[in-house]
């Protein structure tokens, strides 16, 4: 009876965990599909990154407060308006970055080195390479989209950051 009330305590906690999701977009049809292109810039130290283009209305920009691909997070959300109106959400790589570290044998010299990251967010869903996951916020409450079938498009390589 006993590993019986740890089992229920058990799958009560692990299910609570990960946040519900309302509902999954999957069927998309013709040129509005989402996609991902990913990009570097050719000057050393301008970055990398991966720029998600969602299917949205511009005006659905306000309501969207986090995007979940690839255990990435970002709050980095733009638009492009017009008749093929997308969200695109910006995801920034390793790659390419430029160092904001400085290492010496006097660590004196260390100073102003940002500080490690403990409090991370940590990814709370089990996504496929082509799912993304949106989190907006309808009536002062947290809403949840999965989006799936996400194509990946060849890589854009810029001479700097896009803006």
């Amino acid at each position: 009876m006993k590993w019986l009330s740890y089992l229920l305590l058990f799958c009560l906690t692990t299910s609570c965990a990960q946040p519900k999701i309302a509902t999954t977009l999957k069927n998309w049809e013709g040129r509005r599909a989402p996609y991902m292109q990913p990009w570097t810039g050719g000057i050393p130290g301008s970055g990398s990154g991966w720029n998600l283009f969602l299917p949205f209305g511009a005006t659905a920009v306000s309501g969207i407060e986090k995007v979940y691909y690839r255990e990435k997070i970002t709050s980095i959300i733009d638009s492009i308006a017009g008749s093929n109106a997308y969200v695109i959400a910006r995801f920034a790589t390793d790659f390419n970055q430029r160092p904001d570290y400085n290492m010496n044998k006097d660590f004196k010299k260390e100073y102003g080195n940002p500080a490690p990251d403990v409090n991370k967010e940590k990814f709370p869903f089990d996504l496929k390479e082509d799912e993304a996951v949106v989190k907006m916020i309808v009536d002062n409450a947290p809403v949840y989209i999965k989006i799936a079938g996400i194509e990946q498009r060849s890589a854009q390589d810029l001479p700097a950051r896009p803006q």
